[in-house]
């Protein structure tokens, strides 16, 4: 019996919780750096890649707004979370739009962002198959 040998392709190809990983990181940055839109766009963008990542996997498009809402409501169902997903979604949202239109005046988004870095997470352990 052979043992395949990964491609330096393989072996270069980051994955998505790297991405993400790197992504909140630039984030924290960014935040203490008085960019609160960068910010936000960062931890869209990790987001965005661990929630695609699970979708691929149940099958589902998360592409729009309506898309990642129904994954969210069948994550609920299937986890018995009430409205954790939705609820953790809707977070990210926040920072999708804030990354698109602007932090409004007064707002801190770098207060929720560990909220965010925690669902994310857990979206990447979902995907990775840990509990």
């Amino acid at each position: 019996m052979t043992t395949a040998i990964p491609t330096l392709e393989a072996i270069t190809e980051p994955t998505t919780r790297s991405i993400s990983e790197k992504c909140l990181s630039a984030a924290w940055d960014a935040f203490d750096n008085h960019r609160p839109e960068l910010g936000s766009k960062l931890i869209w963008d990790a987001a965005a890649a661990a929630l695609r990542q699970l979708a691929r996997q149940y099958d589902y498009d998360t592409d729009d707004p309506d898309q990642r809402l129904e994954f969210a409501r069948m994550l609920d169902r299937q986890n018995g979370g009430d409205r954790y997903y939705i609820d953790r979604l809707l977070l990210c949202e926040y920072f999708h739009n804030n990354a698109k239109i602007g932090v409004m005046p007064g707002e801190d988004p770098s207060y929720p962002a560990p909220i965010a870095a925690d669902f994310i997470n857990h979206l990447l352990e979902l995907s990775e198959g840990k509990p």
